[in-house]
């Protein structure tokens, strides 16, 4: 019997707007819809810069998610040329355009640093009913976030998110340390 993959469903905004996509109540809608349908763990990140998606699944659903969505954008008027869609079925896909994404994220630390905070929070709230696909993604993250480039701005936002990413996975006495782990490591990284 195959597993269910992990897949995601990007969805940005054409031009960055200072807004969310989806407002917090229509983000239950849309988590509570999916995971009726795909009959699976379903997880969405709604930030400033757009929706991802995240789901476990034999088949791919692009088009059931971004209709989805799309029904509750053109309730406000908006309609899919504005905006900027991508699918990602396997998780080698997945790893290279996060690595992309969080290489091009470091260039600014203003806006890491308020992804960061975003993503760590939304983490934290849906961990509980979510708890497999986002191990699943905490470690691609984690393993990604390290390699990308970064400078001494974003070491100072860099490790409170590996370890608020972390700290999900982990009892409160043994967060020193993984703290002094990450420390060494990332040290490490920075000679070479």
């Amino acid at each position: 019997m195959e597993t269910p993959e992990l897949k995601v469903v990007s969805i940005y905004s054409k031009g960055y707007k200072n807004q969310l996509l989806i407002s917090s109540s229509e983000v239950i809608t849309l988590t509570s819809f999916l995971k009726g349908v795909i009959k699976n763990e379903v997880l969405v990140i709604n930030t400033n810069l757009g929706v991802d998606i995240y789901y476990f699944a034999m088949v791919e659903h692009t088009n059931l998610i971004v209709d989805t969505f799309l029904l509750l954008k053109t309730s406000n008027g908006q309609n899919r040329e504005e905006f900027i869609i991508k699918s990602l079925n396997h998780q080698q896909a997945i790893a290279i355009e996060t690595q992309r994404f969080f290489a091009k994220l470091v260039k600014n630390p203003l806006l890491f640093k308020s992804y960061s905070k975003s993503l760590a929070h939304q983490i934290k709230n849906y961990y509980k009913p979510s708890s497999t696909l986002i191990n699943e993604l905490l470690s691609l993250w984690k393993m990604e976030l390290i390699k990308a480039p970064h400078n001494s701005s974003i070491d100072s936002t860099l490790l409170p998110l590996i370890m608020s990413l972390t700290a999900s996975n982990i009892e409160e006495d043994s967060q020193p340390v993984v703290e002094a782990l990450i420390r060494e490591a990332m040290s490490m990284r920075n000679s070479n």
